[in-house]
């Protein structure tokens, strides 16, 4: 959670990775907004943010 509110505080888009804690985080109520990006591990969130470049 703690990472989601930095990018939110540094004006970045905030990624969650299910793999690891972001299994944990998506289950705490209130922990992921509409802004957060959820992705199942780490190679897709690398791919997606790749592809947007």
């Amino acid at each position: 959670m703690k990472d989601i509110e930095l990018a939110r505080r540094k004006h970045c888009r905030p990624v969650l990775v299910r793999s690891g804690n972001g299994a944990k985080t998506l289950a705490s109520p209130g922990s992921a907004g509409d802004d957060v990006r959820v992705f199942d591990d780490l190679a897709a969130a690398a791919a997606a943010i790749l592809d947007e470049r």
